[in-house]
């Protein structure tokens, strides 16, 4: 079960396709971070090496920085969502 918030922290990362997502700093900060490492994902051949690196990069967003992956509902709160 996911929990819910009403709460958003500058760190989430909030999913959405609308400006206000995009300018949100958590979302800037990780648009950051993924581009700095798309090149060494897109240079790897193997599909195993592609998988660490996102365990990596979702490592570093959950350990370091603290970051939740949020969405919104239809009852107008934020559902957390869980990276695999």
């Amino acid at each position: 079960m996911f929990s819910t918030t009403d709460r958003i922290l500058p760190t989430d990362i909030l999913c959405g396709k609308t400006k206000a997502f995009r300018t949100h700093e958590g979302n800037k900060v990780f648009k950051a971070i993924i581009d700095r490492h798309l090149p060494r994902y897109l240079e790897d051949p193997s599909r195993n090496s592609r998988r660490m690196v996102v365990g990596q990069v979702l490592s570093y967003l959950r350990d370091e920085i603290g970051v939740r992956f949020l969405k919104m509902n239809d009852r107008g709160s934020w559902t957390v969502l869980n990276p695999i």
